[in-house]
Order: structure tokens, then C-alpha cells, then sequence
């Protein structure tokens, strides 16, 4: 189970649970050299998804047919 914080006035955070899910930590450099560590979260199964969803829209699949990930910002590095 992965959570992240919501933007809402108090402190509320959004739980990713069910099916399978992976996480990663992933090191990146942005082209101003500034270095992040994210939280990748792959959802494996999206069988049970909204076929409405966002990312189904955007790629142009159904849900189960492919793993949807993103990333979740975890500590800047200076």
C-alpha cells in the first residue's frame, strides 16, 4: 500500500489498495541539474478501474490491458 498527501485544508492522504501494486524509488536530474528521489507506483492490475479514468483516456486503452504508473514526490536533494 502506497499513500500520498491530498490537497485539502487538513491533513488527508489517499491510499493506493487494491490488486497488485509495485513501487520504486527512482532518482531523477531536471535540466536545471536539480535532483529529486520520486516514488514510482505501478498499478498491475487496473481490471477493476473506471474505464473513464484519466490515464485509460489519454492512452487509449481499457482497463487490464496494461499497468498504469506514476510518480509520487518524495525529497528534493540539493
Amino acid at each position: 500500500m502506497v499513500c500520498h498527501k491530498l490537497n485539502y485544508a487538513y491533513a488527508l492522504h489517499y491510499c493506493n489498495v487494491g490488486g497488485s501494486t509495485r513501487t520504486y524509488m527512482v532518482s531523477m536530474v531536471g535540466v536545471d541539474g536539480t535532483k529529486v528521489k520520486v516514488v514510482s507506483v505501478c498499478h498491475k492490475d487496473t481490471s477493476f478501474w473506471n474505464a473513464h479514468t484519466i490515464p485509460f483516456v489519454v492512452f487509449k486503452v481499457k482497463p487490464g490491458t496494461m499497468p498504469i504508473c506514476h510518480f509520487n514526490f518524495f525529497k528534493m536533494i540539493k
